[in-house]
């Protein structure tokens, strides 16, 4: 029993010690005890005081960044993305860190700053790392499919070379994630991504231990699984895979819903080919609800169905496209309505 109760305490002193080496912060400058009571209390007052102070106490907030305390270091970067002089470089250094937690933070903070090329390299550095926050990625996801087109697509294009060889080093969501970018990016046509994707394929469609680096629930797992699929479906097809693109149409238009939603929600990050416009046009009068919308605390239930997804992606496609649409939309019948007119004529002009 007693040793039981030492290997308890070890184990729960080593989840308590720091994943990278921390340095002790500056607390001997002009402002220490401002940045203190800032970083460390969490005294709103003394951080505005201290943002205002501009550039002059960048290298105290700075040092803050190796401090033991995950909340303190996240304050520290955050106050230093908020003077525009010192940003790019406290990017930078976070991003290139040992410390995972920063990163991950680092990751989600970037955005304004992309397009500084120190971060711009930094952020895609730390993007094809298996970090282990698995939000790190999502966030960054995020940030990447939102950027304006000229940084989006060429910031893309770069992330590919990175991950493609280091694929064995994600599983679950991460690796979902990957593949999405690989798919939305990667040039149509490329041999080796589309050679990795179908070794993924394999290894998917038989739930390999390959696919995970530890082992999960199994309920989780089999969501992964089908999701990691659904995701090689459509990068294939988005490379230009023929074969992959009727798999990833028959499983969107028909099957199990769950499968269904999860190709639908893919739909809009496909390349708007005309068999892509071709299976919108189909889905545009499907009205079998796949997806639970509905608003927490609400007591009205909304559904997604199979042509809402459809208007999504001509939303996504075309700029011109006549009306705004948003992922979580449920569109009425006169929507839908213009949206099949819309297409038709669409095709039409394309037809001239």
């Amino acid at each position: 029993m007693l040793i039981r109760r030492c290997i308890n305490l070890v184990s729960a002193l080593l989840a308590l010690m720091p994943t990278a080496a921390r340095s002790q912060p500056d607390e001997t400058g002009p402002h220490a005890e401002l940045i203190r009571r800032a970083l460390v209390q969490n005294d709103t007052g003394a951080l505005t005081e201290v943002i205002s102070l501009g550039p002059a106490v960048a290298g105290e907030l700075g040092s803050y960044l190796g401090h033991h305390d995950y909340n303190v270091r996240t304050r520290a970067l955050e106050a230093l993305c908020r003077i525009p002089e010192a940003a790019p470089g406290a990017l930078e250094q976070a991003l290139r860190s040992a410390d995972q937690s920063l990163k991950a933070y680092a990751l989600a903070c970037a955005e304004p700053f992309i397009a500084d090329a120190r971060v711009r390299e930094a952020w895609l550095d730390c993007f094809a790392e298996p970090l282990e926050q698995t939000n790190g990625h999502e966030n960054a996801y995020h940030t990447l499919i939102h950027l304006p087109a000229e940084l989006r697509i060429p910031m893309g294009q770069a992330l590919v070379p990175k991950i493609l060889p280091s694929l064995d080093r994600f599983d679950g969501l991460r690796l979902v994630i990957m593949l999405q970018v690989i798919g939305q990016f990667a040039t149509s046509g490329d041999q080796p991504a589309l050679r990795r994707l179908a070794e993924l394929r394999r290894l998917a469609e038989s739930n390999a231990p390959e696919l995970w680096r530890s082992r999960r629930d199994p309920e989780y797992e089999e969501r992964i699984r089908q999701r990691l699929i659904a995701v090689v479906d459509f990068a294939e097809a988005n490379l230009g895979d023929d074969r992959a693109f009727q798999r990833f149409a028959s499983r969107a238009l028909a099957g199990e819903r769950a499968a269904r939603a999860e190709r639908l929600e893919l739909l809009p990050k496909l390349r708007p080919t005309p068999k892509a416009l071709e299976l919108a046009g189909q889905l545009l009068r499907d009205r079998v609800p796949l997806k639970d919308v509905s608003i927490s605390h609400s007591t009205q239930v909304d559904y997604k169905h199979a042509c809402d997804f459809a208007v999504d992606a001509l939303g996504e496609w075309f700029p011109d496209f006549p009306f705004r649409t948003a992922f979580y939309r449920v569109y009425v019948d006169d929507q839908l309505n213009q949206a099949r007119e819309w297409l038709q004529a669409h095709h039409a002009a394309g037809e001239r």
